[in-house]
Parts: C-alpha cells; structure tokens; sequence
C-alpha cells in the first residue's frame, strides 16, 4: 500500500528476524540485540539504526489507503 499511497522516492526497509516472503524491493535489517525485552524492546529499536534522512516508522498492522507524501 505505500508503492500504490507514495508519489514521492523512497526506500522500504523492514526490521525483522524473519525474511521469508518479503518483496525484493524491500531492504532488510536485522532487529537490533537489545538488553531488554517485552514492551520496551520495541520502544529501544529505533535509538540507532544508522538511518540517515527523513524516516518514517509503521507496524505491519498499519493500513494505508490514502496519499502519505505529506508524512
């Protein structure tokens, strides 16, 4: 939904331990290894993950079905 929802040139990257069925298209990293668990691991992932420029974070139970080059 966000190749049909974004006009604007991007790069889609998925945080993941798992790979399988993901696009091609898609750039993949590996979730960080943290010192916490549960609810606050997902909160820690995003200190530093080497992304540089304008980033936008979405869980996969995101639905998009409209226009978010605004975003």
């Amino acid at each position: 939904m966000v190749e049909e929802n974004l006009s604007l040139p991007y790069t889609f990257v998925c945080l993941t331990e798992n790979i399988n069925g993901l696009n091609n298209n898609i750039q993949v990293m590996d979730l960080p290894n943290l010192q916490t668990s549960g609810w606050w691991y997902k909160l820690s992932i995003f200190n530093d993950l080497g992304i540089s420029g304008t980033a936008l974070f979405m869980d996969l139970d995101v639905v998009i079905y409209r226009n978010i080059d605004k975003f």
